[in-house]
């Protein structure tokens, strides 16, 4: 499934691949260390910490679900905060 993935804190947007069977939880991780590695960053904290919020319905999604049981479809827009 691709989408959007924006990281206000960075002011960017990025376009994912991700895996619609995976938990939200493991999507973040995945994302912030690929952020972190295209950016030359070193991530402080944890993933864990961080949520990841559904544009188009305007929630924040659960990290057990998986994108499509948490509404995502193709093209839409993720938030991580």
């Amino acid at each position: 499934m691709q989408v959007n993935v924006k990281i206000p804190v960075l002011s960017a947007e990025y376009e994912f691949e991700i895996d619609e069977n995976k938990q939200i939880a493991s999507i973040i991780e995945e994302i912030v260390a690929s952020v972190c590695q295209q950016e030359h960053l070193v991530q402080k904290g944890s993933a864990s910490q961080l949520l990841m919020f559904h544009q188009e319905s305007k929630r924040i999604l659960q990290a057990y679900q998986n994108p499509v049981r948490a509404g995502v479809k193709n093209g839409d827009t993720l938030i991580i905060t």
